[in-house]
């Protein structure tokens, strides 16, 4: 397919609920880093309040956006270096405003935090002649829904990857929000099934374009001395092996789980990488078992160096509302570098993995499986898990979404034609 962005010196805005470079892995970031290989991207990067403001002045990124009130150089940078088509706007300060309850006082300032977003867009886009351009919306509905007439993008596009109703931040406004958006929205895409269900109920044209991985990334090998804190693994010499999880560590892990793993496999280390957002007794518990060791957050560009530690990986997940419309970025990752998979069977998306990994239903039988799955890994399994990641690369997902772009512009040039 030729390269329709080109074709029509179409550019892409997207605004997407993370931080560009923040603790957790990101869909919007994977995406504009794709996306820009085809065009101009501008990433509207999170904004901070003004609470955040006055409590971490101190901090590089605050410091930027308020310097970029008054030096153009820090409103729009390039944050990467081979990508010179990738641009990164600095958001301004917004009022904060999450802590109301949903009315009118709501409204009025959620549409000033609006304002001030889109005034800055403004100047962005007439300084660097953005004229035609595709609106992407990945999972921020906070921003999009009040912009004035004069926004004018040919394609609105939203992308649901998570069930709002159940986030722990954002689900007293996120759901109303999400529904008006998607309404105003040309094409909806969801990253599960569960999701798709979901999003069906407020737009008909809804495509499924689940979660990938930079497998190139993943596959490749790095030495324990690349990683910050590489003494960890000095504790393997005591172990059999070690199990490994990389994610979030939050709401959605069976922390009973986790304890029973730790105290029922007591030969093995248990490594979780990820930054942690959850206070509970029993994970706290199972972080003062001797075998364990939780890193706090790592840069994704370092993950593979604890990944090819592992001689496991697990997926902890309980099974609940939240949960079953997940498809987990991280189940990619891991077959990418081989490893084998044991997890809990959460969601109908996971279940499609069932070829190469170990799904357990019954908590009590985690625990074999891990075993097993160690003792069963081989060559031909890693190759098999390695090939079988390919069908989720982050190119092949782009290549869906540029197709769906291409047909809904087509769609929207015969109707102007008809007109």
């Amino acid at each position: 397919m030729n390269n329709i962005y080109t074709t029509r010196q179409l550019s892409i805005l997207i605004i997407g609920i993370s931080e560009w470079q923040g603790k957790y892995a990101s869909i919007p970031n994977a995406y504009a880093k794709e996306l820009s290989k085809y065009t101009d991207v501008y990433y509207v990067d999170r904004p901070y309040t003004l609470k955040d403001f006055f409590t971490r002045i101190s901090t590089r990124k605050v410091k930027r956006i308020f310097l970029s009130y008054f030096f153009w150089k820090y409103r729009i940078v390039r944050p990467i270096e081979d990508l010179p088509q990738l641009h990164l706007i600095s958001s301004g300060f917004i009022i904060p405003v999450n802590f109301l309850p949903p009315g009118k006082l709501y409204d009025l300032l959620q549409k000033a935090n609006e304002r001030i977003t889109y005034i800055r867009l403004e100047k962005v886009f007439k300084k660097c002649n953005v004229k035609n351009f595709i609106f992407l919306n990945s999972y921020n509905p906070f921003i999009g829904n009040y912009f004035p007439a004069s926004f004018k993008p040919l394609l609105t596009i939203y992308h649901c990857w998570d069930d709002i109703r159940y986030s722990e931040y954002i689900f007293k406004h996120g759901p109303s929000l999400e529904i008006a958006f998607m309404k105003k929205s040309d094409v909806v895409l969801a990253s599960s099934h569960r999701l798709m269900e979901l999003c069906k109920q407020y737009h008909s044209t809804v495509y499924l374009s689940q979660n990938a991985a930079d497998t190139k990334l993943f596959k490749q090998e790095f030495a324990v001395k690349t990683i910050s804190n590489a003494a960890i693994f000095n504790k393997e010499r005591r172990y059999k092996g070690v199990i490994g999880y990389i994610g979030n560590i939050d709401n959605r892990i069976n922390y009973h789980l986790v304890l029973q793993i730790a105290k029922g496999l007591p030969e093995y280390l248990l490594v979780m990488v990820g930054p942690e957002s959850i206070s509970d007794e029993l994970f706290e518990q199972t972080k003062k078992c001797s075998n364990v060791t939780t890193t706090g957050s790592v840069l994704h560009e370092y993950l593979p160096a604890y990944l090819h530690q592992f001689d496991c990986t697990i997926i902890p997940f309980r099974y609940n509302e939240l949960t079953k419309s997940i498809y987990p970025l991280k189940i990619n990752e891991y077959l990418a570098a081989g490893k084998p998979v044991v997890s809990t069977c959460f969601s109908s998306d996971i279940e499609s993995f069932k070829s190469v990994i170990y799904l357990v239903d019954a908590p009590e039988a985690f625990n074999d499986a891990i075993k097993q799955s160690i003792a069963d890994d081989c060559e031909s399994l890693q190759d098999r898990r390695m090939q079988f990641s390919e069908n989720n690369t982050w190119p092949k997902r782009i290549s869906q979404f540029n197709e769906i772009v291409s047909r809904h512009l087509t769609v929207k040039d015969n109707i102007v034609s008809q007109e």
